[in-house]
């Protein structure tokens, strides 16, 4: 996630907002496509809770860097999981709005499988705030907190961004 220090400190010299670079994007892409692949096992206890596993193999791109000698599976990683489950069960289109709240309590090297016990509070109905927890054999990983937004289609993610990115300027 390197690039993402480096944008925020050019958006802090320069004033330009970051922005990722077409190998960033094709990065993240190859990230979002081996997370989704990672994913052994999803479940919809009720409308509202979503419980899922995941094991992140140490071939996975995330761990290249992060950190070199001492592999840990980054944060950003973790969110990504979360949106993943999240259009798996509701067959949505997700798209991130905030990171209410974000604890990481213990490291998650390759191999290791977590657990994720997602609680889904309806907002409105087309956001929800998410309460995640995390696990690892009984040891707690994390706890986060998201607002999302659910989109009835893909070109409805993008309408999302878009009116976001306008909206923060």
């Amino acid at each position: 996630m390197q690039f993402l220090l480096s944008n925020e400190t050019r958006h802090k010299q320069t004033g330009r907002r970051p922005y990722l670079r077409p190998h960033d994007q094709d990065n993240m892409n190859q990230i979002q496509t081996e997370i989704d692949a990672c994913m052994t096992q999803v479940r919809m206890e009720s409308d509202h809770r979503i419980q899922a596993c995941f094991r992140f193999p140490s071939t996975f791109a995330a761990f290249n860097g992060h950190f070199p000698g001492h592999p840990i599976l980054p944060g950003i990683c973790m969110i990504q999981a979360i949106l993943h489950m999240l259009k798996s069960c509701k067959n949505k289109p997700v798209h991130l709005r905030e990171i209410l709240l974000a604890k990481y309590y213990n490291g998650v090297q390759p191999g290791d499988s977590i657990d994720f016990d997602c609680q889904d509070t309806p907002d409105t109905p087309a956001t929800a705030t998410i309460k995640a927890k995390l696990t690892s054999h009984g040891k707690r990983i994390a706890e986060l907190k998201l607002n999302v937004e659910y989109a009835e289609t893909s070109a409805d993610i993008l309408t999302i961004s878009r009116r976001n990115t306008v909206s923060e300027i």
